[in-house]
């Protein structure tokens, strides 16, 4: 619950950071099934993201551009974020519609997607709230039919979506601008819509 004199920008962040501590555990590494605390640059990025309201309550920032060296969380943070919307705040944004989107087939699948089930599966609460469906690939919330799908590059983006948060790997790589493009454009029903380009990417 809200804390009373709690801005509300602060509000919507500690919500974002105990939905991490308390139902995500790290799948990789030395720190697998250790409870998810984000880095300090994580932490800039969720305060400024979720943090940052418009006169209304809405949040400000619309674009994420995460440029960064390779293994050093940005995929990780991806894959947070794309499962707090689904899990919280998809019952603020009804049927939302989620698109994990990577070069090809195979990787669209993997990486950011398979890191998202693989963190619902190692969750008790999350696996209880959302379903995994393997053919076709996608993770539903089971109370309010929020889903998230993985698009592959040379995928074409079905008409009439209407997306939430489009979750973009390795931007820089897409043979062109026209995914791009046409994820942008249909987020422009949503109340609140974030795309998010995820890159290695330099110059």
């Amino acid at each position: 619950a809200r804390k009373r004199g709690e801005l509300l920008g602060d509000f919507k962040v500690r919500k974002c950071l105990f939905f991490c501590s308390k139902y995500l555990r790290h799948v990789h590494g030395a720190f697998a099934g250790q409870p998810v605390i984000l880095m300090k640059w994580q932490l800039k990025i969720i305060k400024k993201v979720l943090g940052t309201l418009n006169d209304d309550g809405t949040r400000q920032y619309r674009r994420i551009i995460l440029h960064v060296a390779r293994k050093n969380g940005k995929s990780f943070l991806s894959s947070t974020m794309l499962l707090y919307f689904l899990a919280e705040l998809s019952f603020e944004d009804g049927a939302m519609e989620i698109i994990s989107v990577a070069l090809s087939k195979i990787q669209s699948q993997g990486t950011i997607f398979k890191t998202c089930r693989m963190l619902v599966e190692h969750s008790k609460e999350l696996s209880q709230l959302i379903r995994i469906r393997r053919v076709p690939a996608s993770l539903e919330n089971r109370l309010n039919g929020g889903i998230c799908e993985p698009l592959s590059s040379d995928g074409k983006l079905q008409l009439g979506r209407n997306i939430s948060l489009a979750v973009i790997d390795e931007c820089h790589g897409l043979p062109s601008s026209e995914l791009y493009d046409s994820l942008s454009t249909s987020q422009g029903l949503r109340k609140e819509p974030l795309l998010i380009s995820v890159s290695t990417a330099g110059d």
